[in-house]
């Protein structure tokens, strides 16, 4: 993927939340989940916005765009303020 993959994808973020009108949560939760089976386990943190209503999620995952682990935190905070519950796989 180009170099700038990351800012690109932030770019068309953004442009998402902003045409689709979404608005900004207050507080947020995060707390660390484990998805286990008899045979594998997944483990991630899982941010949560305080909303009235069961929020979307989005997995994000940090090898997606070889990024390191703090640029999915951001995003995670991001998804957060626009009412975007996210699940981080390790």
């Amino acid at each position: 993927m180009p170099k700038n993959a990351n800012t690109s994808c932030a770019i068309l973020f953004g442009a998402f939340l902003f045409a689709n009108g979404l608005t900004a949560a207050q507080a947020q939760s995060t707390e660390r989940v484990t998805i286990s089976s008899s045979e594998w386990e997944i483990a991630g943190d899982l941010t949560i916005p305080d909303t009235s209503t069961p929020p979307p999620v989005a997995i994000l995952l940090h090898t997606m765009w070889r990024g390191n682990r703090s640029q999915y935190d951001m995003f995670a905070d991001v998804l957060s303020e626009h009412g975007i519950a996210s699940l981080r796989i390790d």
